[in-house]
């Protein structure tokens, strides 16, 4: 029965931390931000607080609503992100969700 339970907990804590690995984000080639698109804005998210540094940081842009997958965002790490101006919203959620307000 140990040997079960011990198969099993492997199992789950190598399925539980190989979701920590993404392919949903690449490094940059470049440190340097392009100008953006015209009739567009770049916005720059940064997450440098090693405060909760082993939890996962999802960001998304709140439109109607609805959630709109910005990036995941590890500790020590940059999203530039490209929308149109105005009045904005963005989430992030990783142990708790907080809300920004933003006007581009």
């Amino acid at each position: 029965m140990k040997k079960i339970l011990s198969a099993v907990a492997v199992t789950v804590i190598s399925v539980v931390l190989s979701g920590c690995a993404s392919p949903l984000m690449r490094d940059a080639s470049t440190q340097q931000i392009s100008p953006s698109n015209p009739g567009r804005v770049k916005v720059v998210f940064m997450r440098s607080s090693m405060v909760a540094g082993a939890i996962g940081c999802d960001v998304f842009e709140v439109i109607n609503g609805e959630l709109r997958f910005v990036g995941q965002l590890p500790t020590g790490n940059k999203i530039v992100y490209e929308t149109t101006p105005g009045e904005k919203v963005f989430m992030t959620y990783g142990a708790a969700a907080d809300f920004m307000p933003a006007n581009l």
